[in-house]
């Protein structure tokens, strides 16, 4: 997946926005205020996108998927993980763990903020 398609996936949410955050030398998504997605490398000068994740639903995926996605770079490692992008090669997938993400992070706003979205 694209850098641009990265930012049109995260752009596509309902009230979310993608923006450079100098501090973090990373571009990241949100939604009212709340971080669901990070874009940028990890130490290994993989590109990354960085999501939460039910805790479960990251354990099944780093065990299937073991050379692909990872433990949430500079993240908490049990709610985030870590796709490179560069080596999975189903958009499909990126796009579900995307909205996911975006979910959880929607489900835990206030009730007067999830109306407004």
């Amino acid at each position: 997946m694209s850098p641009q398609a990265v930012k049109a996936l995260c752009e596509s949410f309902p009230s979310a926005c993608f923006e450079f955050k100098i501090e973090w030398e990373t571009e990241v998504a949100f939604v009212a205020d709340k971080l669901f997605a990070l874009h940028g490398f990890d130490k290994e000068n993989y590109r990354i996108l960085t999501l939460k994740a039910k805790p479960e639903d990251g354990e099944y995926l780093r065990q299937n998927y073991e050379s692909i996605i990872t433990a949430g770079y500079h993240m908490n490692k049990r709610h985030w993980i870590s796709i490179r992008l560069d080596e999975i090669h189903d958009d499909g997938l990126v796009q579900q763990l995307a909205l996911n993400s975006y979910n959880l992070i929607v489900d835990k706003l206030p009730r007067r903020i999830r109306e407004t979205l």
